[in-house]
Order: C-alpha cells, then sequence, then structure tokens
C-alpha cells in the first residue's frame, strides 16, 4: 500500500513537472510572437507612408494616379538610414506579409535576428546574398520563416487553396529604385535538392523551370512567364517530410 502511494506521489510530480515545462515552453514562443508583431508594426508605422498620407488621389495627372494604385510608399532613405542592409519590401494585400527585406553577405545572419541586431524568434525576411537589383537576374529568392501564427511567410500554405490564390494572386515588392507587381504563377512542395536555388540559368534551364513549375503547381494561374520574363521566388520551410520547401514563384512586372 504505501508503495503504490510513492509510485502516485511521485507520478504526479512527474507530470505537474510536464504541465509546468510545457506552459513555460509555449509562455516563451507566444511572447516571442507578440514581441515580433510589436516589432514590425513600429517598423511599418515608422517608415511606410499610405497613398492618403502621401496626399495623393485618383484626380490628378497621370503619374498622380499610377503612384496612388500602389497601397503605400516606403521611406527607404530613413529604412536604410536605420539599417543599410535593407533592400526591399515585401506585401501582399490582406494578409500578414508586410515586412522589410534585409541583405546580407551570406543566408544565416538573418534567421532569428530583427533589423537591429537583437534576437527575434520570426527573423527577418531577407534576400538571398547572391542577389543583385531584382530585374538585372533571372531569379530573385527571397526567404521567411512558416510561421505557425500566420506571420512572415505562415500563409504559403493557404495557397494550396485554389480560392486563396484567386483572392490573393498579386503581391507587391518595394525597392528604393523601383517598384515591382508580383503576378504569381505557380506554387510548390519542394526541396533544396530538387528546387533550383539559383539567380542566372541558361534559356534553356530558365525555359524548364517555369515548365515544371507551371506542371507541378498546386494552383492554376492564367500568368505565363517566359524567359523574357524575370521572375521572384518566395521561399519557406515546410514540414511534410525533411528539408522540405514552399516555394512561392512569381513574375516581376516593374511598375512606372
Amino acid at each position: 500500500m504505501k508503495k503504490g502511494r510513492i509510485i502516485r506521489i511521485i507520478l504526479a510530480v512527474f507530470f505537474s513537472a510536464v504541465f509546468v515545462f510545457s506552459a513555460y515552453k509555449l509562455i516563451n514562443i507566444y511572447s516571442g510572437y507578440k514581441d515580433a508583431e510589436d516589432f514590425y508594426e513600429d517598423v511599418r508605422d515608422e517608415y511606410i507612408k499610405t497613398t492618403e498620407e502621401n496626399g495623393e488621389t485618383e484626380n490628378g495627372n497621370e503619374e498622380t494616379q499610377t503612384k496612388a494604385a500602389l497601397p503605400f510608399t516606403v521611406d527607404f532613405d530613413s529604412l536604410q538610414s536605420y539599417n543599410p542592409d535593407v533592400v526591399g519590401w515585401i506585401y501582399c494585400p490582406d494578409t500578414e506579409i508586410n515586412y522589410p527585406v534585409a541583405q546580407s553577405d551570406d543566408n544565416e545572419y538573418y534567421l532569428r535576428r530583427a533589423l537591429d541586431g537583437s534576437y527575434l524568434v520570426t527573423g527577418t525576411v531577407f534576400a538571398d546574398y547572391r542577389n543583385t537589383e531584382p530585374g538585372t537576374q533571372r531569379n530573385y529568392i527571397v526567404y521567411g520563416h512558416y510561421m505557425k501564427d500566420g506571420s512572415i511567410f505562415g500563409c504559403f500554405e493557404k495557397y494550396r487553396d485554389q480560392s486563396f490564390y484567386e483572392n490573393h494572386p498579386v503581391m507587391y515588392y518595394f525597392t528604393p529604385r523601383q517598384n515591382y507587381k508580383i503576378e504569381l504563377f505557380a506554387g510548390l512542395l519542394t526541396n533544396t535538392e530538387e528546387f533550383p536555388y539559383e539567380t542566372d540559368f541558361s534559356d534553356g534551364d530558365f525555359e524548364s523551370l517555369l515548365i515544371w513549375a507551371k506542371e507541378n503547381s498546386f494552383f492554376d494561374s492564367h500568368i505565363e512567364a517566359g524567359i523574357d520574363d524575370k521572375i521572384i521566388s518566395l521561399s519557406t520551410c515546410s514540414y511534410q517530410y525533411e528539408n522540405a520547401r514552399t516555394v512561392l514563384l512569381g513574375k516581376l512586372c516593374p511598375i512606372e
């Protein structure tokens, strides 16, 4: 009888410890998400302005109307003074995607770092270190974490739903020199060996990539990309198998 009571006490202590540890881990996770949310909200408030804030309306000359069609503008002068590594800003309407994009001399630095260099669980969306200016290479590669709270590139899995794609077929990529509309034409579940994480291709290899992407896309798109186009590859982790990646491919269309 005494032995059984001791076992019950040991088990109770063990499960209590497991519960406390699990609760501690969950609190840390959600605290990290909250820190990231607050950080990026402050960055947006500081460095982006809506068309209304810019005083742009649908009236006026053609140039003003074109600018007014953009969702907002980015104060890159101030943002790059804050961090010279900033090279762009990515945005997808009606999703969580609304982030600055940095570039380092490797693909590791911003995995868990904020723009100010501090630890941040979501890290920073970043361009491949081999990228030059968008539009100068055939493939511009951007990476972001798949976050379970839906932040960063956490909405990518939703593109498996055709209706989600049809409601979100366009993203925007802003840079200090040129703004782009991203016309998404393929979404892929792939891996680090199958998908060619390269910035330049021969005509034949690039055409093969575009055909392969369309044939294996998990959504259907009427957008066609050819060898004369420049594309952007947006990559995030997936967990269906080891080294799985979800990659969205879009045609980079300069906004004049």
